[in-house]
Order: C-alpha cells, then sequence, then structure tokens
C-alpha cells in the first residue's frame, strides 16, 4: 500500500466533524457585494503545524496561530482573479480558521490546508 493511500487511510478513521463555511459573492456596478454564506458538514484532521509548514509562508505571518486541515472535501483559498472569499473551517468547539493554503492531493483523494486562526468577525488571532 503506498503513503498516499495509507494517509487517505488514516484521514478517514482521524476526522472529526466540522463545518465549513464558503462565502461567494459577485460584482455588482463596480463594487463587490457578498452572498449568504452556506455552511456545510465536513470531516477534518487537524494538527498543529511544524516548522516546515511555517517556513512556507511569509515571514511576518509567522507568529500567527496555524492549524495544518487534511480533509476529502475541498478547501478553498481566496482568489484575487475572482475575489472569492476563503473557506473557513468551524469546529466544533467555536474555533474558527481561514483557509490561507490549500493543495489538492488527486491521486489520494483528499485535500492539506493551513487554516489561519481568526475570530468571529474574520481577524487574525496571534502574534501581533
Amino acid at each position: 500500500m503506498s503513503a498516499t493511500a495509507l494517509s487517505a487511510l488514516a484521514l478517514r478513521f482521524y476526522a472529526r466533524p466540522v463545518t465549513r463555511e464558503r462565502i461567494d459573492g459577485s460584482w455588482q456596478g463596480g463594487r463587490w457585494t457578498e452572498g449568504i454564506p452556506l455552511r456545510e458538514p465536513i470531516r477534518v484532521v487537524l494538527q498543529s503545524t511544524n516548522d516546515k509548514d511555517l517556513s512556507q509562508l511569509p515571514e511576518g505571518e509567522r507568529a500567527e496561530i496555524y492549524r495544518v486541515i487534511w480533509s476529502e472535501a475541498e478547501l478553498r483559498t481566496s482568489d484575487d482573479g475572482s475575489a472569492r472569499a476563503a473557506d473557513i473551517v468551524i469546529t466544533e468547539q467555536g474555533d474558527r480558521y481561514r483557509i490561507i493554503q490549500s493543495l489538492p492531493r488527486h491521486e489520494g483523494g483528499f485535500t492539506r490546508a493551513i487554516g489561519e486562526k481568526i475570530d468571529d468577525r474574520g481577524r487574525r488571532i496571534g502574534g501581533r
């Protein structure tokens, strides 16, 4: 069994329920209008980030609170081209993580993402 297949199997075994919040919108008359938030249940594994994960982030953001998020569901980052908002993962404890990096692993059928902890107003929580 390949390492990717083992990772997918472990993900299915250890995943816990969370809510994915996705907000789409559109440009209307030159102004951005947010759509209605769509919330749906998904299953994820949350892990602490390690030094390698943090080294991939911009220098000024390394003091913030991040988690590695594994899921079989799609997790989107914000897209400047379409101006869509990043997905937010909400745990059962109420912790909220905005997806800032998403790496789909098509061969395993899962996504590895990094989420930045935010408050209920979408602001960063962390070292600054």
